[in-house]
C-alpha cells in the first residue's frame, strides 16, 4: 500500500523543464479548489519535485491551505521523472494536450526508443513517426556526419558502430552510410578545391605561413595540399605521426582525404581536431591501417630542444646517434606498412645554428640514404625557402665575419614503395 504523507504547499517544487504540462487549465484549478477536500495526493520523488498533480496543488495554493497529501515516488534521474510526469499525465479525462504530447515527442526522440516514448505518450507510431519526422531526418543527419568524420579519422567500422550507435554488431548501417558518401559525396563534381593552384616547379616559396593553429615548427599548408594534389586521390589514406598544430588534419578535411595523424605532445586546438596521442619512437600505432601516403615534418636536432617536450624520446631533444637511429627503425617499419605503390615524404632543413662551429648538419642526405636503403625509390625533390628574416642582424654579422653561408632552405623528398 502506497504510504501518504502531508508535506508543506511551499516545499513542492514545479521544475518546468522536468513537467510535461506547458500551461494549466485554470477552469479545472478552480473546480479543484471548490472540492479540495476530496482530492486524491498528488505525486512528488524524494526531493519533493512534483511528479503529478500541478492542477491540485494549484488548487491548494488558491485557497491558501499550508499542506498537502503526497505520494513518494524515488527518481534517480531527471529523464526518469520527466517519464514519470509524462506517462502520469498522459491519459485519463485530463490529459496532456495533442501540443505538450508533440512536443516531448520530440524532445525525447533520439533520447529512448521510439516503443517507449509511444507508449509513455499513449500515442499511436504513425502519431510518432509524423510528428517527429523533422527531428529524425536531423538525428539521421547528425549521425551520418559523426559517421563520417569519424570515417575520415581512419577509426574502424566497429568502432564507429560502438561510438555513434552504441551497437558495435551495427556495422552494417555503418558500411551503408559510407558507401553512400563516398558515391554521392559533394567532393564528386571536383576533387580539386576550387581555391588551390598547384606549383609547377620544384621551388616552393611560400612566404607567409596563414595556419590557422600557432605551433612550433608549423609549416604552411600549402606544401601538404601540393603534396595530396600530386601523389593522392580522394578516400586515400595519410599518416602524419608529427601532426603538431593540425595543419594535415586541416588539408585532409579539405581535400577528401582520410587521415591518421598524431603526434607525441598534441596541443588542445590539434586534439580538437581529430589528433591522436601516440610517440612515434614507440613504433607504428597498433590501429594504423596501410596508408597510401606518409608525409613527416620531424623535429630537427637540437633545434627545437625543449620546445615540444621534455621528453627523450623527443627527437629534438635526442643525441645525434639517436636521432638517426630513430629513423632507421621508422622507415623500415613504414616500408613494411605503406600501401603498394604508396608515397612518403619528409621535409627537413639541415641543422646549423645550434651545431658546433656553426657546421651545416646535412640531415636529407643522411635521411634519403636511410630510406633508400630501407627500400624506398626517390621520386622527387622540392625546395622549400625560408624567408632571409629567420636570421637576426647579430647572426648575419657572425656569418659574414666567419665567411659561412646561412641554411635558409628545407628540402621536400619523396620517396616510392615500389
Amino acid at each position: 500500500m502506497t504510504e501518504i504523507i502531508l508535506k508543506k504547499v511551499s516545499d513542492i517544487k514545479v521544475i518546468e523543464k522536468l513537467y510535461p504540462r506547458s500551461k494549466l487549465n485554470t477552469k479545472l484549478i478552480e473546480q479543484y479548489a471548490e472540492t479540495v477536500d476530496s482530492l486524491p495526493p498528488i505525486e512528488i520523488n524524494q526531493n519533493n519535485i512534483l511528479i503529478d498533480g500541478a492542477h491540485r496543488l494549484s488548487a491548494y495554493k488558491q485557497e491558501k491551505l499550508e499542506e498537502i497529501s503526497c505520494t513518494i515516488t524515488n527518481t534517480s534521474t531527471d529523464q526518469e521523472l520527466l517519464l514519470l510526469a509524462i506517462e502520469r499525465n498522459a491519459i485519463g479525462k485530463y490529459q496532456l494536450t495533442n501540443e505538450d504530447k508533440k512536443r516531448h515527442a520530440t524532445t525525447l526522440c533520439g533520447e529512448i526508443s521510439e516503443e517507449e516514448i509511444t507508449k509513455r505518450l499513449a500515442i499511436s507510431e504513425r502519431t510518432y513517426r509524423l510528428w517527429t519526422a523533422t527531428k529524425r531526418k536531423q538525428l539521421d543527419e547528425n549521425r551520418n556526419s559523426k559517421v563520417i568524420d569519424l570515417w575520415m579519422q581512419c577509426y574502424t567500422q566497429e568502432q564507429i558502430a560502438e561510438e555513434v550507435i552504441g551497437d558495435i554488431t551495427k556495422r552494417t548501417t555503418i558500411t551503408t552510410i559510407i558507401d553512400k558518401y563516398v558515391k554521392n559525396g559533394i567532393y564528386a563534381n571536383s576533387d580539386i578545391p576550387k581555391d588551390f593552384t598547384p606549383q609547377l616547379y620544384n621551388i616552393w616559396n611560400f612566404v607567409k605561413n596563414n595556419n590557422e593553429t600557432k605551433h612550433f615548427g608549423n609549416i604552411p599548408v600549402e606544401i601538404i595540399e601540393n603534396l595530396l594534389y600530386y601523389y593522392t586521390k580522394p578516400f586515400d589514406i595519410v599518416f602524419d605521426p608529427f601532426g603538431g598544430g593540425g595543419i594535415t588534419i586541416d588539408a585532409c578535411k579539405k581535400w577528401y582525404r582520410r587521415y591518421y595523424v598524431s603526434d607525441i605532445s598534441p596541443v588542445e586546438i590539434a586534439l580538437q581536431k581529430g589528433m591522436r596521442v601516440h610517440d612515434i619512437t614507440t613504433g607504428l600505432p597498433e590501429d594504423l591501417p596501410r596508408p597510401n601516403f606518409v608525409f613527416l615534418d620531424p623535429p630537427y636536432w637540437l633545434q627545437g630542444k625543449g620546445q615540444y617536450t621534455e621528453m627523450s624520446s623527443d627527437l629534438s631533444n635526442m643525441s645525434l646517434d639517436d636521432f638517426y637511429k630513430t629513423f632507421t627503425i621508422l622507415f623500415g617499419m613504414l616500408y613494411k606498412k605503406i600501401a603498394d605503390n604508396g608515397y612518403m615524404a619528409f621535409i627537413i632543413q639541415n641543422t646549423q645554428w645550434l651545431n658546433t662551429n656553426k657546421k651545416q648538419e646535412p640531415h636529407s642526405h643522411k635521411l634519403w640514404n636511410i630510406a633508400s636503403a630501407n627500400g624506398f625509390e626517390f621520386e622527387s625533390i622540392v625546395h622549400v625557402p625560408y624567408s632571409s628574416q629567420q636570421y637576426n642582424a647579430q647572426q648575419v654579422d657572425y656569418a659574414k665575419e666567419h665567411k659561412i653561408f646561412l641554411e635558409l632552405n628545407r628540402e621536400l623528398v619523396i620517396f616510392k614503395k615500389k
